[in-house]
């Protein structure tokens, strides 16, 4: 376990943020907590399931000299219920800070090669990071499509995915890292345009799926497994007048 981790509330001044974000890579996805929009964002190098991190829209427009809290605690995963580490950074607006202590500090948040720090406060330790290596153009574009589908998306017929597993989803990318990304999204895209559903642990339980039996399942049998031809379930079908 790492000492530093878990349990910090932090305060401190967004004038550092600049730099920490040249290190950060913030993605499409959000999260709503009441009034507020967060989105998700990884440090380059450093995969999403082993550290999560999420970011107050608020600072991504505007941080210049205002103070932000920083968080830190434990995320479980819905999908495999592993636990990782979690950094949360919003505004320090008035009401926001409702609970639980918070440490004053003078200095700004930074990432160095392996640690997260506010001022001279060691935040969290940072794992071994990844290498993010320019993509050549002569690495070959097909293997890294293909490598992700034969790992975590074989449900799916070689036929159905080709055209992707031909590479073309990553010309203009930079970073293996980037190509990386753009292959399993580019699969994630087709097998949800297929009619296959990726569920959470509480999904394939609460649908009456073994975990064993994967995450991915067609909406067809899923919707044969709860009796209705649209997958939804008795009491939407009833609120919507289309139920017997």
């Amino acid at each position: 376990m790492n000492p530093f981790k878990v349990g910090r509330r932090i305060v401190c001044q967004s004038s550092g943020l600049i730099d920490f974000f040249s290190q950060v890579e913030i993605s499409h996805g959000k999260t709503r907590i009441r009034s507020a929009v967060l989105r998700h964002a990884a440090i380059n190098g450093v995969p999403r399931k082993v550290l999560s991190i999420i970011i107050d829209e608020r600072l991504l427009d505007d941080f210049d000299d205002q103070q932000i809290v920083v968080e830190v605690g434990r995320k479980i995963g819905k999908y495999d219920m592993g636990e990782r580490d979690k950094i949360s950074l919003r505004p320090a607006l008035d009401g926001l800070i409702t609970s639980g202590a918070c440490e004053y500090v003078d200095g700004t948040i930074a990432i160095t090669d392996d640690l997260i720090i506010v001022g001279s406060v060691v935040l969290i330790s940072l794992p071994p990071r990844l290498r993010v290596a320019p993509l050549r153009d002569d690495d070959d574009f097909r293997a890294i499509p293909r490598w992700h589908w034969s790992r975590y998306y074989c449900f799916l017929q070689y036929d159905e995915v080709s055209d992707i597993l031909s590479g073309w989803e990553l010309l203009g990318a930079e970073t293996i890292t980037e190509a990386n990304r753009r292959a399993s999204r580019a699969i994630y895209r087709r097998a949800r345009e297929l009619g296959w559903r990726k569920m959470t642990l509480r999904e394939l339980s609460k649908n009456g799926f073994s975990p064993e039996s994967g995450s991915w399942h067609l909406q067809s049998v899923i919707a044969e497994r709860n009796n209705s031809p649209t997958g939804c379930g008795e009491y939407t079908l009833r609120s919507s007048g289309f139920s017997n």
